[in-house]
């Protein structure tokens, strides 16, 4: 038969197991995880623009709680093609639970040949890597 001493510390076993168990599970949740998204479409402006090409547009979005410096935007392709996306706002500070976009035009993104699965990628200033999932240009109109 336990005493009174064993079942306290076995209580004190299964709840300290559960305050670490927390605490690891609330440290991973708490990093930054990033989505990157990929579209197409314009940019609509209320001051004049002579540019009204069709863009490709690949954003981060921060879901996690902690800050993170996107350093490079590009696209690369299944066939180990890449393509830089210049943004004069990189490197920027992606804060907790926002948004950062970029944007390529999409003639430019075509001479790549627009039948090969594109996979929007965006590395973060660690060298960390975040990626889409990958789709040809004619399914990002269908999206």
């Amino acid at each position: 038969m336990l005493s009174w001493s064993d079942c306290i510390a076995i209580y004190a076993g299964v709840v300290s197991t559960i305050a670490v168990a927390w605490e690891v599970i609330s440290w991973l949740l708490s990093q930054a995880r990033i989505e990157v998204q990929i579209s197409e479409g314009r940019i609509l402006s209320t001051i004049p623009i002579t540019d009204n090409k069709l863009k490709i547009f690949v954003k981060a979005i921060n879901k996690g709680d902690k800050d993170i410096t996107l350093h490079t935007f590009g696209l690369e392709s299944k066939d180990g093609k890449f393509l830089y996306i210049t943004d004069p706002k990189l490197p920027a500070k992606l804060e907790a639970r926002n948004c950062h976009t970029s944007w390529a035009d999409k003639e430019e993104v075509l001479k790549n040949n627009p039948k090969i699965p594109l996979i929007a990628v965006v590395v973060d200033a660690i060298g960390k890597s975040y990626r889409s999932k990958a789709t040809t240009i004619d399914e990002i109109v269908n999206e």
